[in-house]
């Protein structure tokens, strides 16, 4: 069920401003320089996740926290070779939300790092209590919130 609650952001001059995200939350996976390889080059990359833009939706986080929570594993294998970042609310800040189609709305992201040169299969999740998950409502909707991202030796 949608959520009627309203929303002030922030505006100048009749603009409303986009919410920002700390791109230096992301730890290894950002740093503002041109040459920054995203871990690429140490064999140890970062991939970035958002959520889709759904007009007017209003995240529900999960145990009265201010974030949809991202988890993430790998399919086989132990995950101490897996990050997320940011630590410290690994996801997506729920005061991003709602999508009002606004040109400067910008979405939040977090990052995945690999830290193996091993090839492998990361499954991961967004998690709140009106994401559903079950394979029933991906069959009808075509929306799952998972996400399944394969990494593949390099020969």
């Amino acid at each position: 069920m949608a959520s009627t609650r309203s929303v002030q952001r922030p505006s100048v001059r009749g603009v409303t401003l986009p919410c920002i995200v700390d791109l230096t939350s992301l730890g290894d996976c950002y740093k503002n320089s041109t040459d920054f390889k995203y871990g690429y080059d140490e064999e140890k990359p970062c991939f970035f996740m958002k959520l889709n833009r759904v007009f007017n939706w209003f995240p529900e986080p999960n145990d009265g926290k201010d974030y949809v929570e991202l988890t993430c594993h790998f399919e086989e294998g132990d995950n101490e070779d897996l990050s997320l970042l940011p630590t410290d609310k690994p996801g997506f800040l729920a005061k991003f939300y709602p999508y009002f189609a606004e040109e400067t709305w910008l979405a939040p992201i977090a990052a995945i790092k690999v830290n193996t040169t091993s090839a492998a299969v990361v499954l991961c999740e967004a998690r709140a209590e009106n994401i559903e998950l079950s394979e029933t409502y991906r069959l009808n909707r075509g929306a799952t919130g998972k996400a399944r991202i394969e990494i593949k030796q390099k020969k």
